[in-house]
């Protein structure tokens, strides 16, 4: 579950959890914009209106938002894009009063270490792929045939793979001495090309399927050689 909470209140428990400012004003920002329930936000709301929550469209909200983004509010959720303490408090100059808290992220609490890429988000390139749409649904016509009904018909279409590089679990542990070390919480962009290519399985060597083929969960080795 996602939360909002004062820099004051966070926990040791939390460090792993807590979203980066640029990201967690992002995610503040759409709550604001659409009026979505994300828990400690009308807590902050009313630290700056000190009144009865408001929404989005009050004066408060560029204030709102700046008490994140300079991390005075900290947001946690199981699943953060880019963790605060991935890369130290000295990617947040601004955030140096935070270290007397002894509940606050420190430069010493998850850094660098051994780990796997996780997708976290598949995102379509909708300009790319509406355009290559079109260009099959003019052949599909041509065949006289029900659009979408063939694996052609996404031909070229286009998509990102973003993965995030994360601790190994307990299970995983055994790989820790061949895995590369990489700051936990980096971020990787994978594009993606819907296309006609060889496959093993099927009778006749191939298959419509996305290229380069990219797994969930990948371990990457050192020398930059990957396993499954």
């Amino acid at each position: 579950m996602e939360k909002l909470v004062r820099w004051t209140k966070v926990q040791t428990e939390h460090l792993a959890q807590i979203e980066s400012p640029t990201f967690a004003r992002r995610r503040v920002e759409s709550a604001l914009r659409h009026d979505e329930y994300l828990v400690g936000l009308d807590e902050l709301i009313r630290s700056c209106t000190h009144s009865s929550p408001l929404r989005a469209g009050t004066s408060c909200t560029e204030t709102l938002l700046a008490h994140v983004e300079h991390g005075r509010w900290l947001l946690i959720t199981p699943r953060p894009l880019r963790p605060f303490v991935s890369g130290g408090l000295g990617h947040y100059p601004h955030l140096s009063w935070c270290q007397s808290n002894p509940g606050c992220p420190s430069t010493s609490v998850l850094h660098e270490g051994p780990g796997k890429w996780r997708t976290v988000d598949i995102s379509v390139d909708m300009g790319k792929s509406a355009l290559a749409f079109a260009a099959n649904l003019l052949v599909s016509r041509g065949e006289d045939r029900m659009f979408l009904s063939e694996g052609k018909d996404y031909s070229n279409t286009v998509r990102t793979i973003t993965q995030r590089w994360t601790p190994l679990e307990e299970h995983e542990l055994r790989m820790s001495l061949r895995s590369t070390k990489r700051n936990y919480g980096e971020i990787r962009h994978i594009r993606q090309v819907y296309v006609e290519a060889d496959d093993h399985w099927p009778v006749d060597g191939k298959s419509w399927h996305w290229r380069p083929v990219v797994a969930d969960t990948i371990y990457e080795q050192k020398g930059g050689v990957f396993w499954p």
